[in-house]
């Protein structure tokens, strides 16, 4: 349970609408032709970029959170370019 009174509380919820705004942009993308997938993959590293300065300045350059967000942008550019590691026939 998160404890409001922690003094983390407000970025750990900042991280969270951070996360909302990424999940939006990316069912977006599920739904449109790949040059808009881009556009809007720009958002979404734009975004991330947003989280990095958050794990910076309040959770201590994390690398368990650095490399979750490497891993977000990984698949988000997957999705943004219509890859796909499953074999659909």
């Amino acid at each position: 349970m998160l404890d409001l009174d922690f003094p983390q509380s407000k970025h750990v919820f900042q991280a969270a609408k951070l996360e909302d705004k990424i999940l939006a942009h990316t069912k977006k993308m599920t739904l449109l032709p790949t040059p808009q997938r881009i556009e809007l993959l720009k958002m979404v590293e734009d975004v991330c970029n947003e989280m990095r300065i958050l794990n910076r300045d309040h959770f201590g350059c994390s690398e368990y959170i650095q490399d979750a967000i490497n891993e977000l942008v990984a698949g988000c550019k997957s999705i943004a370019h219509g890859e796909s590691d499953k074999d659909l026939t």
